[in-house]
């Protein structure tokens, strides 16, 4: 038999698939699979999805016949091949699998199995042909790998081919997926979903014809309700189909994720769209410019970060208006010297731009008017390689050239002699400074990173990784005032990052312990490197520093509090001593009292009484005592009170009345402070698991607003709730919380106590409204690499403050509106009518962001 060519490239073939089956034995079965697989997850009232060419082997070998199916497989972009020893033995099947083996790729077929059966060799890699007796011979050798095939031998009966059958519902899913190129979780939900909404209209229709006449407003809004539910379940369906679009796309190019959340927050918000909207409000964001006819090989900003300059493989470099991210404007362009511009970097003034070429050399272009840009002549001798990053210091004239084998630094206070200032360095391929000096940004393989090097022999990774190019990151660089980061590579491509401003840097050691003012707007920090530094978290979203560090106790400082009032301060360190403020004014704090022996161990533990009267310290020696603070300048040791273990954390109800403790025995004390400074011990009782590790050791405890609950985290990574309406007999609340995988390093109720927030190795938000049912809220955030340390939680509920081992203060705004404003104000356009089509199937289109003016 002459087999026909396939057609010809330009034609769209006529049919999705060609199902090659012994009409003996699969007549029933083909039939009904040519039906499930046409019309699986579509709408009764909408055309097919698929079209499908069935093979009627029954009918006589003619020659018409042959040229009959020969036209439908070469028309056909699948084969479906039941798979049986009948078929195997099928002179059609194999004629018809031989001619798709010599025209199509082996990849294009899907086998079904129908009885008998398959076995793959991965030794041999082709079937097991011992114990495979259900293809023809033409399978030999044809699949280089395993192919899909789909186990249908437990429905070959007719009373079993019902659309109830999961077996067959789950199988045509797996056929239907490839063909359509769709996920078979979603097609399975979404046929499902279609299924029960047909079953349920029609169940409404014949109960509507029964009581029309006489309830039909009543049906009316019946309808109108279910109509609603069922709009609902199918948002959050889709909703949840965006996020794990998003999900897939994360690490790849965030911006275009961040997007995808909106759509799905926006089609239903759900916790999951929630908390991911939170994390995406401390990514990095950007929107590519494209112009550029060859890769984009350096980016750099000029003064003030509304002049960005981006160097191409093309031999040009444009100048950008980036004022406003959202529509950037191109200005002049500058031509090489023939050969293609790799780097470049503005003078602090922004009146200089240097430029590095292929040919080794930098030179100095004078771009005081960026639409009118003129060259001014060489400002260095030529590095030992090619010139790969540029970056001036951001005061004096330091300029950094990087080569293909070091970074080497240069005065260039005078162009015509300039001079290195030490030793080459060997270093990466991009590098550029913040223009504080604290961070360093590096270009790496399709990403890039920002660095804190506060320490610069202990650097640490600032925020996550900057993910979006396609290629390897050749240029960074900083705007003036280091909130912005432009990124180029080989991928076309420059990219502009609106960096969170919500990570705050300064400290050089980790973060052990935090306390926020009770109105939220001074937070105190410290850690292992002698300070404690102030911070305004008047504007959350433009935290700042709030004057100079103060000098901390010696070695560490392991514990921080504020009095209510927020006009003293108390620190306790690893030296065993308790350091007063005055910070009435947090941009003068004034040293008032120094305990230098305060305790015989470090001090872990301290807590104000309400009044601000009272502070309680506890420390590793296992002692609590009790000081008078009434006169901040005296402090007085009113009584002391020994406890079997540690202390790891403190707590006074809000009314004063009761003040717990935390050991690393895993134990609370609840004490009656209403006659203090004599308090009575209430009751003891064993809040958590010892730890598994002495490095896994912890406590944290916090009252709720009302006083009525206390919430624990221990060292075996839970979180419990107690009842102590009645102090003296504590009872828990609900099950145990789990799910950080270390220990519990801090807890906080927001102010209405509906909200609560724990920190260990991540940091988890809690719905609690319900003491008895809590439940965690979405995704856990992403928080201080290598582990949080301190939290705490702004009264208003909203601002959440973290820090950990990175050595920085990370400030969460937990409102998704917030998240939305600023991935809409960074990433507009990542999400284009391309973007729609490939990742929002069947989401209706609806605008994410405002638009502008």
């Amino acid at each position: 038999m002459t087999l026909r060519t396939p057609h010809a490239e330009g034609d769209s073939p006529h049919y999705d698939a060609f199902i090659s089956y012994s009409s003996a034995l699969h007549g029933a079965l083909a039939t009904s699979l040519q039906h499930w697989l046409e019309r699986f997850a579509t709408p009764w009232y909408r055309p097919r999805s698929l079209r499908i060419s069935r093979d009627y082997t029954s009918l006589s070998a003619s020659h018409d016949l042959r040229g009959a199916l020969e036209t439908a497989l070469s028309r056909s972009s699948w084969l479906i091949l039941l798979a049986s020893p009948e078929a195997a033995l099928s002179k059609w099947v194999e004629r018809e699998l031989a001619w798709w083996r010599a025209n199509r790729p082996a990849s294009r077929v899907c086998i079904v199995l129908t009885s008998g059966e398959l076995t793959w060799s991965d030794a041999g890699g082709d079937w097991d042909w011992e114990r495979t007796d259900s293809l023809p011979p033409s399978a030999r050798g044809m699949f280089a790998s395993e192919p899909l095939w789909v186990d249908l031998s437990s429905v070959r009966a007719s009373r079993l081919l019902d659309r109830s059958n999961p077996v067959l519902l789950n199988s045509v899913a797996q056929i239907v997926a490839p063909l359509r190129g769709t996920d078979k979780d979603y097609l399975v939900g979404r046929h499902i979903t279609l299924h029960r909404k047909a079953r349920r209209q029609r169940r409404l229709g014949v109960v509507g014809l029964m009581v029309l006449s006489l309830l039909a407003g009543t049906a009316a809004v019946v309808a109108f309700q279910q109509r609603n539910t069922a709009l609902d379940q199918r948002n959050r369906a889709r909703s949840n189909y965006l996020v794990a679009q998003a999900d897939q796309l994360r690490d790849t190019d965030i911006s275009l994720a961040a997007q995808l959340d909106i759509l799905a927050y926006r089609t239903s918000p759900t916790d999951a769209a929630r908390t991911r909207l939170i994390n995406d409000e401390q990514a990095a964001l950007s929107k590519p410019l494209t112009g550029h006819t060859e890769g984009v090989e350096t980016v750099s900003f000029g003064q003030a970060g509304e002049v960005l300059a981006t160097g191409s493989a093309d031999e040009t470099v444009r100048l950008w208006d980036v004022s406003d991210p959202r529509r950037p404007v191109r200005l002049g362009r500058v031509a090489g010297r023939g050969h293609d511009l790799d780097v470049t970097a503005f003078s602090p003034d922004g009146r200089l731009l240097a430029a590095g070429s292929l040919d080794k050399s930098v030179q100095l272009w004078d771009v005081a008017d960026p639409r009118a840009p003129r060259p001014v002549g060489a400002v260095l001798p030529k590095p030992s390689g090619w010139v790969l990053s540029l970056d001036f210091a951001p005061y004096g004239h330091t300029l950094a050239v990087g080569g293909t084998d070091n970074v080497r630094l240069w005065n260039v206070k005078n162009p015509a002699k300039p001079t290195s200032l030490g030793d080459p360095w060997p270093g990466y391929v991009a590098a550029a400074f913040s223009p504080s000096g604290r961070e360093l940004a590096l270009g790496t393989e399709g990403s890039a990173e920002v660095w804190t090097v506060v320490d610069p022999a202990a650097p640490t990774l600032l925020h996550t990784t900057l993910t979006g190019h396609d290629s390897m990151v050749r240029a960074v660089a900083f705007s003036p005032d280091g909130r912005r980061l432009a990124t180029g590579g080989p991928d076309r491509t420059a990219r502009v990052w609106d960096l969170p401003r919500t990570a705050l840097t300064g400290h050089a050691d980790s973060i052990d312990a935090m306390a926020l003012r009770s109105d939220g707007r001074v937070l105190a920090t410290g850690g292992g490197d002698d300070t404690v530094r102030l911070w305004d978290l008047a504007h959350p979203a433009r935290p700042r520093p709030l004057g100079d560090p103060l000098d901390a106790p010696a070695e560490a400082t392991l514990s921080l509090a504020f009095s209510h009032s927020g006009k003293l301060l108390a620190a306790g360190g690893e030296d065993n001593s308790i350091l007063l403020w005055n910070v009435a004014d947090p941009l003068h704090p004034r040293l008032v009292a120094g305990l230098p022996r305060a305790h015989k161990k470090p001090v872990s533990a301290l807590a104000f009484s309400p009044n601000g009267r009272l502070l309680v310290s506890g420390g590793f020696d296992a002692a609590l005592h009790i000081w008078d603070v009434s006169d901040p300048s005296r402090p007085v040791n009113r009584t002391s009170a020994e406890s079997t273990t540690q202390i790891g954390a403190l707590a006074f109800s809000p009314d004063g009345r009761l003040q717990a403790a935390g050991g690393y025995d895993q134990k609370v004390r609840l004490w009656d402070m209403t006659k203090s400074p004599h308090p009575k011990l209430l009751h003891t009782w064993r809040a958590g698991r010892d730890a598994r590790s002495l490095f896994d050791n912890g406590f944290a405890l916090a009252f709720s607003p009302d006083g009525n609950t206390l919430v624990t985290g221990s060292s075996d990574h839970s979180v419990h709730l107690w009842d102590l309406k009645n102090p003296a007999r504590p009872r828990q609340l609900g099950a145990r919380m789990t799910g950080h995988t270390s220990h519990v390093t801090g807890v906080a109720f927001s102010a209405d106590g509906r909200l609560l927030a724990t920190a260990g190795d991540d940091v988890r938000l809690w719905d609690v409204h319900d003491r008895a049912r809590p439940g965690l809220i979405g995704d856990p955030l992403e928080g201080n690499h290598r582990g949080t340390f301190a939290l705490a939680l702004a009264s208003d509920g909203t601002t959440l403050v973290t820090g950990g081992a990175d050595d920085t203060v990370r400030i969460w705004n937990l409102n998704p509106e917030a998240a939305i404003a600023r991935i809409c104000a960074t990433t507009t356009g990542a999400l284009d009518r391309d973007q729609r089509r490939r990742y929002t199937t069947d989401v209706p289109h609806r605008e994410l962001c405002p638009r502008g003016p």
